[in-house]
């Protein structure tokens, strides 16, 4: 019974030492949220500094009159990827992603990555869309 308890704290810890496990505390999902007028929706992951990459997804929110999304991983300085592989990329995988969001009057759409290095990456599809809307991406 003692071995079998050894060998499964042991699978545990690999488990949770892993790439995709250990980085998974630094993803944020949103979605039909803020919809209506003036609301803010924030996703954001942190800087300063930190191990793995950062990842936002914003869905069908913040459509109405006057919204902001915005969909941000930190700057600072980190190490090892989002996405197995972990070392590849020193500065982490950055991902955002936001799809059908901002659509209305007014709305303002921004998605960026401030960290340095790394692999960093802004997908923006079928939002900002209406009349006064502004769409920003930026990476450093």
């Amino acid at each position: 019974m003692r071995k079998l308890l050894i060998a499964t704290a042991a699978l545990v810890g690999l488990a949770a030492s892993s790439p995709t496990a250990s980085a998974q505390y630094r993803k944020n999902v949103i979605n039909n949220s803020g919809n209506g007028i003036n609301n803010t929706v924030v996703a954001r992951n942190g800087g300063g500094f930190g191990f793995g990459g950062g990842k936002n997804v914003i869905n069908n929110s913040g459509n109405g009159i006057g919204n902001t999304i915005v969909a941000q991983n930190g700057g600072g300085f980190g190490f090892g990827g989002y996405y197995p592989g972990g070392g590849v990329f020193p500065g982490g995988v950055n991902v955002n992603v936001v799809t059908n969001s901002g659509n209305g009057v007014g709305n303002t759409v921004v998605a960026g990555n401030g960290r340095p290095g790394g692999l960093n990456i802004n997908v923006i599809t079928n939002s900002g869309n209406g009349v006064g809307n502004t769409i920003i991406t930026r990476n450093r």
